[in-house]
């Protein structure tokens, strides 16, 4: 049946109450629920010097967490407490818990989200912190159900994970010693009580337990259990808690909104957001653009309490922001203040750039396209769905962070999507995509679950969504907002049988009226889907060939490639993929020697979900072989991942400009696990990221072999076209060549074509099909720009000849450099560093019979080439597939 549509409800997309705006010379003076601001100040978006009067400290020092419940508040046990942080680390640091990755060790923190857990701290407060004219505690997340109380008063309560509570203090505070207590409630007794409550929630539900709880919590999803990860559900202050007081005036916040943009002019307005103790007159509020120089200021009176000043500014020729691979990564720095009689009473900073963004989706004659816009320029994204890169969410770096990025960016990628199971990242990712040139398409934080939709839980996602638009709307890298994950889908293929209609007609209130009025009030220039995947038609189920696709069947609908080769109608494969193993050397670092068999529960225990090896042993099964050697079978999975997501990767890209958007699922892990990741936990690539890295080439030859015929396609992302030689010739195993065509080509910018044409018999040349490879190279100048490779038979049918490739070493600036070479052909050459932690720029490579290959290892630490040697093996699928095979449950 199709849902009739609600009634639009004006208050939807409101936030929690209207707002009233006072206008007072030009300013906006904004009332808002006491405690609260959907205008909180985020790390680094309002910070203040001390001319500014403000004080801040941050409350890390002195914290303790202890297990208590409501009958007895004390507890025998208390431990050293980090802040930021979470129980379950805090345990294991202190002897309570053993390490959670390793074996199955993460099961024995389960118990910790039944119980309540108390955290304490006392700081000290000097006399004119608490003398000043206001007073804040700012927490910038409690994970999740808290209660706060200060000096022994209780100063707020929470319930969202994502949310940045600024609480006045104002009469609570004292000088000297202040004692701080958060107060935590079980978030699986409380979502079984709030689940209990919920008209729609019957014993089918109850049956799913965990993975149904869930959907009442505003918390990363994710740690309920997941088909990416095993259950850690955290409890915690996980972002930072920082104490704030200042005198008269606060400077709040700073938004840039582009009212015009071209490449001749950008009309700025920027949203200057004070607090002020009392009302004041004739306060001089400037903001300056740095790199041009030029200055605006105006003088306004200001009221008692939240104001808004409207300021605005012309740019001449501004420079606009690109993604990588289409220009540059131009940003713009912008200073406010406010000033009184002269004197700097605020300020603030922010940093931003200049760029278009559309989402165009237009019927056709097959369904209706999904692209992005970029300054006018259609882009085909190319990426990876990003997920947590951990399980307690304080455990990542920002070394971590930089590491991701710049993987994504070394891998020929432009956008990662931040999948709506996880959080709202730090602002140094954000900061690092702006820097790098990454799109991010950007899930709102629902996944694959009907949430409820009364008031309570109504105004806290109001208030979420509207804090998050705001804290990250001047990041030019953020393209597209969605929705959610998966809940349309998830309606119309499974909950639709299970719930009422009523259940699909919240989620259209929240996902087509709620969430997207909210971006239309706080981020107009970015475009919004309701869903991922989703058509955005009223009713519609998603469907391959209507907005963006989650493309699942390889791995979940189990069909060979082959057959994979003929779906051309994905306009935006935002999810694909195939679950494959990291390298030993990683497996060694969470399995003990004893739990290093394909039967043992913990192996088992880090497999992404109960039945992968299923899949993957079928896989196996018809592309190579089952062996029963361990190392060989996670050898062999990670280069059928690796080829399954290299065919995928190059069809999306074959099928522009019908297909606009290629997105892996998933990009990185977040714990040890054999998963679809094409990085792993510790940072090591697997096969499938370095055949991404080659699929996503800004130019692309791709020979691909369609019933008798070869094609030989050229795709190119380039703003220019692109002219050159293409080569093609079939190579025999053992060294034999046979030129097959050398010709001027050429594509134009954002084009996929079809550069020659054989037939079969033709491109083998008379050899035999499973000892020859056609090898495809396109030049430019006399570089040569993209060589790919097309196999005749599947790898368990080729003729491999024993191989063993000859290495040597040699200590070059930046690392150690192997080359190698071998008579014969060597496919599939894996590197393996040994005790020597680092990376290979190159991997799982095919060298041809008689080549040298050159690839550089860039070791963690300095080492020379002597110490990489003692260690180094080397790895082909000759060899493998040479042995015979068995049921595999050895060691390894």
């Amino acid at each position: 049946m199709k849902p009739k549509k609600n009634q639009p409800n004006a208050a939807d997309a409101a936030g929690p109450g209207r707002r009233r705006f006072l206008v007072n010379s030009g300013v906006m003076l904004l009332k808002s629920a006491p405690g609260l601001s959907i205008a909180a100040q985020a790390p680094g978006t309002a910070a203040a010097g001390p001319a500014a009067g403000l004080t801040s400290v941050t409350l890390d020092k002195g914290w303790t967490v202890r297990g208590w419940t409501v009958r007895e508040a004390a507890s025998s046990m208390a431990v050293p407490a980090a802040v930021p942080g979470f129980v379950q680390t805090d345990l294991v640091a202190a002897g309570k818990l053993p390490a959670l990755y390793l074996g199955m060790n993460m099961k024995l923190a389960e118990p910790v989200a039944e119980k309540e857990w108390l955290y304490e701290t006392r700081f000290p407060c000097d006399a004119a912190t608490a003398a000043a004219a206001r007073q804040e505690l700012v927490f910038q997340g409690l994970d999740c159900y808290a209660e706060v109380f200060l000096n022994g008063r209780s100063i707020l309560k929470a319930d969202n994970a994502f949310l940045t509570h600024r609480v006045a203090v104002d009469g609570v505070l004292r000088a000297g010693e202040n004692r701080l207590e958060v107060r935590f409630a079980s978030p699986l007794k409380t979502l079984r009580a709030r689940a209990a409550a919920y008209p729609y929630y019957n014993e089918k539900h109850r049956k799913r337990d965990l993975n149904d709880l869930r959907k009442f919590a505003r918390k990363a999803q994710y740690q309920f259990g997941w088909d990416l990860a095993r259950k850690l559900t955290t409890v915690g202050i996980w972002r930072p808690v920082v104490l704030e007081a200042w005198g008269a005036l606060r400077a709040s916040d700073l938004q840039i909104a582009q009212e015009e943009l071209s490449t001749d002019k950008a009309r700025l307005r920027f949203d200057c957001s004070f607090d002020a103790a009392v009302a004041m007159t004739g306060v001089t509020v400037e903001v300056t653009v740095v790199e041009t120089g030029q200055l605006v200021r105006a003088v306004f009176d200001l009221g008692q309490g939240r104001n808004l000043v409207p300021l605005r500014v012309e740019i001449e020729r501004p420079r606009l922001w690109w993604c990588t691979g289409l220009g540059a990564q131009d940003l713009y720095h912008f200073e406010m203040r406010a000033l009184r009689d002269g004197k700097v009473i605020a300020s603030a900073k922010k940093r931003s750039g200049l760029r278009t963004t559309e989402l165009v989706q237009q019927r056709d004659a097959t369904g209706q396209s999904f692209y992005i816009k970029l300054n006018g320029v259609p882009v085909f994204q190319k990426g990876a769905n990003y997920v947590p890169v951990d399980m307690p969410l304080t455990q990542v770096t920002e070394r971590r962070y930089r590491k991701m990025i710049d993987d994504a960016l070394a891998t020929n990628m432009n956008t990662l999507r931040i999948w709506g199971g996880g959080i709202y990242e730090e602002d140094v990712f954000y900061d690092l995509c702006d820097e790098k040139g990454i799109m991010v398409f950007h899930d709102f934080m629902f996944a694959s679950a009907m949430p409820p939709a009364d008031d309570a839980y109504l105004a806290s996602v109001r208030l979420e969504i509207a804090q998050q638009i705001l804290r990250l709307r001047n990041h030019p890298s953020l393209i597209l907002w969605a929705g959610n994950n998966e809940n349309e889908s998830a309606w119309f293929q499974e909950l639709k049988k299970t719930y009422p209609i009523q259940v699909y007609m919240d989620q259209s209130r929240i996902f087509n009226r709620i969430i997207p009025g909210l971006v239309k009030e706080h981020f107009p220039e970015i475009p919004y889907t309701r869903s991922s995947p989703s058509t955005n038609i009223d009713g519609m189920e998603p469907k391959a060939g209507w907005g963006d696709t989650h493309a699942w069947a390889v791995w979940f609908g189990k069909i060979d490639i082959e057959k994979a080769m003929g779906t051309r109608t994905i306009r935006c494969a935002s999810e694909y993929g195939f679950v494959g193993y990291g390298p030993m050397r990683s497996l060694k670092k969470f399995l003990k020697p004893g739990e290093r068999g394909r039967d043992h529960p913990a192996f088992r225990y880090h497999d992404a979900y109960d039945g992968i090896e299923g899949v993957i042993d079928e896989f196996l099964g018809r592309y190579y072989t089952v062996p029963a050697d361990l190392e060989a079978y996670v050898y062999l999975s990670g280069l059928m991942q690796g080829e399954v997501t290299r065919a995928l990767n190059e069809l999306y890209r074959r099928c522009k400009p019908v297909c606009m958007g290629a997105m892996l699922w998933q990009l990185n892990d977040v714990w040890p696990v054999a998963s679809w990741s094409l990085i792993d936990y510790y940072g090591e690539w697997k096969a499938a990221n370095y055949f991404t890295r080659d699929a996503f080439a800004p130019v692309l030859v791709s020979p691909v072999l369609e019933k008798d015929k070869v094609l030989i396609h050229l795709v190119s992302d380039r703003r220019e076209a692109v002219a050159g030689t293409l080569e093609v010739a079939v190579h025999d195993f053992t060294g034999g060549r046979t030129p097959l065509l050398t010709r001027a080509v050429g594509v134009g910018y954002d084009a996929a074509v079809v550069a020659a044409e054989l037939s079969r018999e033709a491109a083998l040349a008379g050899h035999d099909p499973a000892a020859c490879v056609l090898v495809a190279r396109l030049t430019v100048g006399a570089a040569q720009v993209s060589r790919n490779l097309l196999y005749f038979k599947r790898p368990k049918d080729l003729a491999l000849p024993p191989a063993e490739p000859d290495v040597t070493l040699s200590d070059v600036r930046g690392g150690i450099l192997a080359r190698l070479r071998c008579p014969v052909i060597a496919k599939n050459v894996f590197l393996d560093s040994g005790a020597v932690e680092g990376h290979w720029e190159d991997n799982y490579f095919d060298l041809l019979p008689g080549e040298t290959k050159e690839v550089l290892f860039r070791p963690a630490t300095p080492v020379k080439a002597k110490a990489l040697e003692a260690g180094l093996t080397i790895t082909t699928l000759n060899a493998v597939m040479g042995k015979a095979a068995a049921p595999c449950g050895g060691q390894g």
